[in-house]
């Protein structure tokens, strides 16, 4: 056999055993990150260059903590709750949240640079009542969006260029809880929320799109008028966008899913087995998807390389029984979740994998060979 072909062979075998899901490795020992009362809402986000941030709720403030080649300290940064993370390509992070403002809660943006740290941050909602539940994304192209819920259930949309100058618009018929926010591609906004599909019934999951005629006519993607949906979380990946939520079953919750390819939504497949809770999303650096939910004492992710070809769950011994979780990946998973107690609420974190990838450029000089 020629050595040209010999050398083909082996590339392909080579090709075979490389790793195609991020994290081929076991979970590491999980460790305590923060200890006290109320700790709530933990979210994280990886920057440009690698590092993640870990931002909660506590007390009414707002703490970070920050790993690189170490975990930093825990600092206070502002008053608040209910954070949410995204990073920019420039470096930067952005980050909503819930503060005390003249006569109710309105929802602030703020921005942390690596050299100068965090910005005064800027009221976003303004508005009379109480404004909640906060939801922020970034596009590929940089505008940010935030979604929240003001007193009544209108679900609102901010839109900005900079995080500084905001437009605000209610999204029509858009009545409900949780609302979550991300862009398709090119930058397209898609916002998920909570309501009920008829007066007295469960609630449904329903989605709308702002194009460049206007917000589409909200969709009901859940579909399951005699159980309820609740939790949605949204993220954008090659395929389209990811929606995932809990639904309700003869014995307890499930994690549903569905995919939007840019036309039409997939039917619900069921990722989860029976007493799953608080789904999460992310996409990694390759564009594998991730997700994240609690089971009791345990914390099950689920990677997939395509839609609906999910790889086995993998389960990590949370320690207690799970409260909350967050998600986030690059080349590596990174999970926290709390654990609540009578007397404080536990914070931990563990990661999966160390910068494992597919190595076609190792490849490719093989299988050209002569």
């Amino acid at each position: 056999m020629c050595k040209a072909r010999w050398l083909f062979i082996l590339s392909f075998f080579f090709l075979l055993a490389s790793p195609s899901v991020v994290g081929a490795e076991d979970w590491s020992d999980p460790v305590q990150l923060a200890s006290g009362e109320g700790i709530d809402a933990p979210c994280m986000a990886l920057d440009s260059q690698g590092r993640l941030h870990l931002v909660w709720s506590e007390g009414g403030m707002l703490y970070q903590r920050v790993f690189d080649q170490g975990w930093s300290e825990s600092t206070a940064i502002a008053e608040g709750r209910s954070p949410c993370l995204v990073a920019a390509s420039d470096g930067r992070l952005f980050m909503a949240f819930v503060a005390l403002a003249e006569g109710g809660t309105d929802i602030f943006v703020a921005s942390w640079d690596p050299k100068a740290g965090w910005g005064l941050p800027v009221n976003v909602s303004n508005s009379e009542g109480d404004s909640t539940s906060p939801d922020l994304a970034i596009s590929s192209q940089g505008a940010l969006a935030v979604v929240w819920e003001e007193d009544g259930g209108t679900i609102y949309f901010a839109q900005s260029a900079d995080g500084l100058l905001w437009s605000t618009v209610p999204v029509p018929q858009a009545r409900g809880r949780h609302p979550q926010v991300t862009f398709e591609e090119g930058d397209v906004p898609m916002v998920a929320w909570v309501d009920e599909f008829d007066e007295g019934l469960p609630g449904d999951v329903f989605v709308s799109q702002r194009t460049i005629e206007g917000w589409s006519l909200p969709v009901d993607v859940s579909y399951s008028p005699t159980e309820d949906s609740e939790a949605p979380a949204l993220a954008t990946g090659p395929e389209g966008v990811v929606l995932l939520w809990e639904e309700e079953e003869e014995g307890g919750w499930c994690i549903y899913g569905a995919l939007f390819n840019g036309q039409d939504w997939s039917a619900a497949a069921k990722c989860s087995p029976v007493g799953a809770h608080t789904p999460q999303l992310a996409f990694d650096a390759v564009g594998h998807g991730h997700a994240l939910w609690a089971l009791g004492e345990d914390v099950q992710h689920r990677s997939w390389t395509h839609w609906e070809a999910f790889a086995p769950s993998e389960t990590l011994e949370a320690g207690g029984t799970v409260g909350q979780v967050a998600l986030a990946a690059s080349k590596a998973v990174h999970v926290v979740w709390t654990i609540p107690g009578a007397d404080a609420t536990l914070l931990y974190y563990s990661v999966r994998g160390q910068e494992a990838s597919l190595e076609y450029k190792l490849c490719l000089p093989l299988v050209l060979a002569r």
